[in-house]
């Protein structure tokens, strides 16, 4: 393997472009320092009409926006539900993409920033302990079933999802405030502790709003008939082959959204999806892979590779044998060469080593802090020790799709040199990760499939550790960690939000829960004709804003 592909990265090497950078992103300042200067909020009612980063046509690409036109973007698996509640990330090669169309966003958070920007909600603001958080709702819009989107309508979604019996994914998030609707376009959120990241919160595990008429009247709302007020509608669904949506037409935003229809097509294999993108067989694809420069790069189409934290990581299952016992997380972890498995499973250039959980360009990011690495005789002693307290140990990996199997079969292969200890694979169907992973936590040791993005420690950092976090796979549970948690929640400036930070991170090294070990990369290929791109979370972009250049 080349020193090239052999190099630590702290995640991505910011302002690369392979092709003409015509995307919008990035653009707006991390809302942590908005935090330092007193305000942890999102954009505020004062903005100028001009200033909504929601409102960005007048820049987001070399063309002027026009009605009209249909663009075919590619995903990796069928929508199986449209139920905000079973939404485990982002990922816009999963469900992101459907339930972005359909819904829309109440708020959004820029996938390189964080920062959080108004959608449905014009703003979002705390009081000055970080307690209470007034959300501010937009005057005058409609589900496309014509139920009124107001405070009531926010605060039935939110109360839905906190409901234990609904098992939401995004419950733990909902149950962190208690709402009261003040007006019909006022929620008064209130929380026990102080917390200057709820809107960051909100943003990314709230921000879907689904019809409470539909909910309560229609019993496809969830599957075949979703009833949101995002800018296009559900018109035709043929499972394992596409999905079509068209223009929703009583859109709040007047003239958007540009285009008349998008289409996402289904395709699993990751060398079918490259092929289709470079034959003009479709018009939008946003892969986490580090193969898209070699695979596209020579291609006519524009290809953007989007600056973010996070990284591929492995999840221990904490709460079953034998990773209950730290010593086994960290036998295996100092087992192996990050950076080799990070080849294996993405075999690209820009393949690399992660060192951090943040960017470089993030104000959160702090060199001192390393993650644990290789050491083989430590490794040894971890497993003889363990297999002496009669505990030798065994597990089984599971991994789904193509590099999630390279790199589950690395490891069985790797960790067949040392003694005590005994892999197993259980390579299942990538659609099938999700359910069986992190719904019902049926895996020893699992390769989450792409990459977990980290733009903000609220939610991302936050997620991951945090007792029942929407991230935390590995069923972590730590007293201690939570403590530490809360801590920076409750931090308001930078310089404490930093301290928090580093704590957080000891404590990670400590109990290792979970092992990031490879770099992440986005990257969003389209053809050139198509402007407006904004991406949010993890890359999922906001539909109202495309369109076609003439």
């Amino acid at each position: 393997m080349s020193t090239a592909l052999r190099r630590p990265i702290s995640l991505q090497q910011r302002g690369r472009r392979w092709r003409s950078r015509v995307v919008a992103i990035g653009a707006f300042a991390l809302a942590a320092s908005l935090a330092a200067c007193g305000d942890g909020s999102a954009a505020s009612e004062d903005d100028a009409p001009g200033d909504d980063p929601a409102d960005n046509t007048q820049d987001a690409g070399d063309g002027t926006p026009s009605p009209g036109g249909e663009i075919t973007q590619i995903v990796s698996v069928d929508t199986a539900s449209f139920d905000p509640a079973r939404l485990p990330n982002m990922n816009p090669t999963l469900s992101g993409s459907a339930l972005s169309l359909v819904y829309g966003q109440l708020l959004w958070s820029d996938t390189e920033s964080g920062e959080v920007n108004p959608g449905f909600a014009e703003s979002m603001t705390p009081n000055d302990d970080g307690t209470v958080w007034t959300l501010k709702l937009r005057d005058g819009i409609e589900f496309s079933d014509g139920t009124p989107l107001d405070a009531a309508a926010v605060k039935y979604n939110w109360d839905r999802y906190a409901d234990e019996e609904t098992a939401a994914v995004n419950g733990p998030a909902a149950r962190t405030f208690e709402s009261e609707v003040i007006d019909p376009l006022t929620l008064e959120l209130r929380t026990e502790k102080p917390n200057f990241m709820l809107d960051r919160i909100v943003a990314s595990q709230l921000t879907f709003i689904v019809s409470p008429t539909a909910i309560e009247e229609n019993p496809n709302v969830f599957t075949t008939d979703p009833i949101g007020a995002g800018p296009f509608v559900l018109s035709e669904a043929v499972s394992g082959s596409h999905y079509v949506y068209v223009r929703n037409e009583n859109y709040w935003e007047e003239g958007k959204p540009y285009l008349d229809q998008v289409t996402l097509e289904v395709i699993g294999d990751r060398q079918q999806q490259f092929d289709t993108m470079v034959s003009g067989g479709a018009d939008l694809f946003i892969p986490n892979s580090m193969e898209a420069r070699e695979q596209m790069g020579s291609a006519d189409i524009d290809l953007d590779e989007v600056t973010v934290g996070g990284g591929r990581i492995m999840f221990f299952n904490t709460a079953r044998a034998p990773f209950d016992d730290p010593r086994a997380r960290h036998a295996v972890a100092r087992a192996i060469d990050p950076d080799e498995l990070a080849f294996t499973q993405e075999p690209g250039a820009d393949s690399g080593v992660v060192t951090n959980l943040f960017s470089a360009g993030s104000p959160f990011y702090d060199p001192s802090l390393e993650f644990v690495s290789q050491d083989t005789a430590e490794a040894q002693r971890l497993f003889d020790e363990l297999a002496a307290e009669g505990k030798p140990v065994e597990f089984t990996i599971v991994a789904g799709g193509a590099g999630g199997t390279r790199a589950a079969e690395l490891m069985q292969s790797k960790l067949s040199d040392f003694e005590n200890v005994t892999v197993n694979l259980d390579i299942i169907p990538l659609p099938n990760f999700e359910e069986q992973v992190t719904f019902r936590g049926d895996f020893d040791l699992a390769f989450r499939p792409g990459n977990m993005f980290v733009n903000a420690p609220a939610p991302g950092i936050y997620q991951l550790l945090r007792t029942g976090g929407v991230s935390n796979i590995s069923k972590y549970s730590s007293a201690d960690m939570d403590a530490l948690l809360d801590d920076l929640l409750a931090q308001r400036d930078l310089d404490g939000q930093l301290d928090a930070l580093r704590a957080i991170h000891e404590l990670y090294m400590e109990d290792l829960p979970s092992f990031p070990y490879g770099n992440s990369n986005l990257y969003v290929a389209k053809i050139p004709e198509l402007q407006g791109v904004q991406n949010f979370e993890e890359g999922t972009v906001l539909y109202q804003d495309l369109y076609l250049a003439e």
